[in-house]
């Protein structure tokens, strides 16, 4: 919850969270979506990039030199590593040293399992709008909310 209230600070408002006109944080969007970033990167990093190769540990994260990542078919060395994962992805990873304890707890407490599911979809209008909508949604049990 302090995480929830953090963000909605830094956004000015819950208002400005949510504002999908002027210069609310709804209103930047990445043309071609989110996924044109991935593709984008993997297009960058050509043949380095590998696929189906789980991170099983990470070494020396924390220091200034080199860190290690280690995986089931190599050990690969890197300037900087980036982890971006939910809490319960990352639990998975051994790291070297440690996280702190706070951190530490938070990992091992986030559910690792759920039945949520994300998904964004494109229309060629943004219909709700007319409807004095935010075209957010969620669903509960059988019924559909939709977001004003």
């Amino acid at each position: 919850m302090l995480w929830v209230l953090f963000y909605i600070h830094s956004a000015g408002s819950y208002a400005e969270l949510e504002a999908s006109a002027g210069q609310g944080a709804l209103a930047f969007r990445v043309v071609g979506g989110s996924h044109a970033l991935s593709l984008t990167m993997a297009r960058a990093l050509g043949g380095h990039l590998q696929f189906d190769t789980p991170v099983t540990r990470i070494r020396y994260f924390d220091s200034a030199g080199a860190g290690e990542i280690e995986t089931a078919n190599a050990v690969i060395h890197a300037r900087r590593i980036i982890m971006a994962l939910s809490p319960s992805q990352a639990h998975c990873i051994g790291l070297e040293p440690g996280l702190p304890d706070d951190r530490a707890t938070l990992q091992n407490r986030w559910p690792m399992a759920s039945d949520m599911t994300k998904a964004a979809m494109v229309y060629k209008k943004p219909f709700w709008r007319d409807a004095g909508l935010s075209g957010q949604s969620f669903r509960i049990d059988d019924v559909v909310y939709l977001w004003a």
